[in-house]
């Protein structure tokens, strides 16, 4: 009879697996998940099962929750360099998701999952695709190069100077002089005390424009939002990067107001090209006064795990079978009255 209840236990492990999406982080504490777990133990204090035991299965169950449904997710964004494919994820985690080609202006391209043996000789000269290994996240082909611009104050003390530097545009390289002088960055006027954006673009024909934020002359409340006043790129340009100025006792005029003013804030940002990795976090072990890294509506889940756990160290094998299987169903529960729905919705 035990047999067949193993191998019963062990069909629930392997067919059991579900996916529920990210949720917030249940507030309840791993000693309350304990207290609930020795309910159903019929062990109110510690005796045959130690409060630190118990902990552990609580840790164990965490990290088994997030990996079967990953309702921890998170992201990082990695600057690309020239000529490199690996790149270190910083942020512990289980496994990645997806990653998301974000391009100098700013678009955005989902990249194919593949694997390190797919590496060879490509046309293309952005990335197509992306693989894990030991860590890092493959990306290829590799950018051969990175437009950097080097924005700065000019030797005219109103325009952005940039470097030499080369640029891609529609699979075709460029090369740009250095402007030591600088590039006039527009005429709007921003009121005092407000913030206004400048974007520096650049076509095939190798002239440096300058793109205004809409509303500079109203003024931003933050410099972030000037920022994403900023059009979009035109077609056959990239951006090079942006500036954002704001004075203080006064209007700050573009191409006119010094970028060295009193009482000026002025900074200047270099357009790069980023991927957004998106990954699956590895819960790290918590101790009993603090919350676990679960969502809440997992915590009924996580105290059945616990109590699963600790009839399998008493060799009670029939209520250990039953306790994970209602393990296993509540997690499908929450997979069909939640994350289906969800789907539904989207898919209308």
């Amino acid at each position: 009879m035990k047999k067949y209840l193993l191998i019963a236990l062990a069909l629930i492990l392997v067919t059991a697996v579900v996916f529920a999406g990210s949720q917030q982080t249940s507030a309840t504490l791993a000693s309350t998940i304990i207290t609930s777990a020795r309910y159903y133990l019929n062990e109110a204090t510690a005796s045959f099962w130690a409060d630190a035991e118990l902990l552990v299965w609580v840790n164990h169950g965490t990290m088994d929750i997030v990996g079967r449904t990953r309702c921890l997710e998170s992201s990082e964004a990695v600057t690309l360099v020239p000529n490199t494919v690996e790149y270190s994820i910083t942020g512990p985690y289980i496994d990645i998701s997806t990653v998301v080609y974000n391009d100098a202006n700013g678009e955005k391209k989902g990249l194919v999952r593949k694997n390190p043996q797919s590496i060879g000789h490509s046309t293309d000269n952005v990335p197509t695709w992306w693989y894990e290994w030991n860590g890092k996240a493959g990306i290829f082909p590799a950018l051969p190069l990175i437009t950097n611009a080097g924005l700065a104050i000019g030797s005219t003390a109103s325009a952005v100077s940039t470097i030499a530097f080369s640029y891609i545009i529609s699979g075709t390289t460029y090369s740009k002089v250095a402007v030591a002088a600088g590039t006039a960055p527009g005429n709007d006027v921003v009121p005092t005390g407000t913030y206004g954006a400048v974007a520096l673009d650049i076509g095939s024909d190798g002239t440096i424009d300058a793109t205004e934020a809409y509303l500079n002359s109203t003024g931003h409340t933050t410099a972030a939002l000037a920022v994403a006043g900023l059009p979009q790129v035109a077609k056959g340009h990239i951006r090079l990067g942006y500036v954002t100025a704001t004075k203080s006792d006064g209007a700050f005029t573009f191409g006119t107001t010094s970028l060295v003013a009193a009482n000026s804030t002025v900074v200047y940002t270099n357009s790069a090209p980023t991927v957004t990795v998106y990954f699956v976090d590895r819960p790290t072990a918590v101790s009993a006064a603090s919350p676990v890294l679960v969502p809440a509506v997992y915590d009924r889940a996580l105290t059945l795990y616990v109590v699963g756990q600790a009839f399998l160290k008493q060799r009670r094998t029939e209520e250990s079978v039953k306790f994970m299987a209602e393990y296993f169903a509540e997690l499908d529960r929450y997979r069909r009255d939640f994350v289906n729905t969800a789907r539904e919705l989207r898919e209308e």
